[in-house]
């Protein structure tokens, strides 16, 4: 864990982690994990059902996501983000509404292929609509504080001759996120739990910081001076933040190493000392939990 937030100098800091450079190695060891395994779950999702991915995006529709992110003034990463989101979406949505109008057994073989054609001209219709939620979800996932309104989305939908209402945009929204079955955590859940966390925090704030300085230095006992340095750990409420969250994750048995890597990429702060102090918090509460039903 950074032993400069104690404030001790930068040459014992060398010393006891031998250079710089291997502190920063392990970081770059735990990012390219974290890589790895996104690009297996990524790899995943991308064959449904012996599809191949890729295979509906044309050069003009690609230019089209890119022109839309760039007018609407989001990150590069925003732009590669909505073309796979589109792809994944466009090829879920094709199968599910082939299947649809195709395996009823009540119709002939000719009303079929009426209202299949009816749905692929509404799917021609629904395609700038389609792109622009894409657009959306990707520039949320980025960023959500900076993520694209439906009010913005109208605007921009109207002004290049598209007339769709803010329940049309909501609507196209959910259908792009329910399609690519994306998992969404009831937050209403997930900040009752980090309250109550908090609450342990607090009530246990002596305990629970030992327990990190002691993760920090492998020793119980401060020295005045030591004590003195440490305020400015007990003090940073936005590394307690992040643990709290981190700690309702575990609680939650939610995959915690991404939610440690997702405060980091928002604050800066190591995810390895988010996890460590994160697993501090939840050790304790778990043994209060234990010793209060004994």
């Amino acid at each position: 864990m950074q032993k400069q937030i104690l404030e001790t100098s930068q040459e014992e800091y060398l010393n006891r982690n031998n250079t710089w450079t291997n502190y920063n190695d392990i970081y770059r060891e735990d990012w390219l994990k974290q890589l790895q395994e996104q690009n297996k779950i990524s790899y995943k999702d991308k064959l449904v059902n012996k599809t191949i991915p890729w295979f509906i995006l044309t050069p003009a529709t690609i230019q089209i996501v890119f022109s839309m992110t760039k007018y609407l003034q989001q990150p590069p990463e925003v732009r590669f983000l909505a073309v796979e989101v589109f792809d994944r979406f466009m090829t879920r949505h094709y199968l599910q509404l082939h299947s649809c109008i195709w395996n009823k057994s009540d119709i002939v073989d000719k009303e079929k292929q009426r209202q299949w054609d009816r749905v692929k001209e509404r799917v021609r219709n629904q395609f700038v609509l389609r792109v622009m939620s894409c657009v959306q979800l990707a520039s949320k996932l980025v960023n959500n504080s900076k993520g694209i309104t439906c009010d913005k989305a109208v605007k921009f939908l109207t002004k290049i001759g598209n007339n769709f209402t803010i329940r049309s945009v909501v609507l196209s929204e959910r259908r792009v996120f329910q399609t690519l079955d994306f998992k969404v955590l009831n937050l209403d859940i997930l900040y009752n739990i980090c309250v109550s966390v908090l609450d342990v925090c607090y009530i246990q704030h002596g305990e629970i910081y030992i327990k990190l300085f002691h993760k920090i230095t492998g020793r119980w006992d401060r020295t005045p001076t030591e004590r003195y340095e440490y305020l400015a750990v007990e003090c940073d409420g936005i590394f307690l933040m992040c643990a709290v969250i981190a700690s309702a994750g575990q609680l939650l048995q939610l995959e915690t190493a991404t939610i440690a890597f997702k405060l980091h990429q928002e604050t800066q702060l190591p995810a390895s000392d988010i996890h460590d102090f994160s697993v501090i918090i939840t050790e304790t509460i778990l043994c209060k939990s234990a010793d209060t039903a004994n």
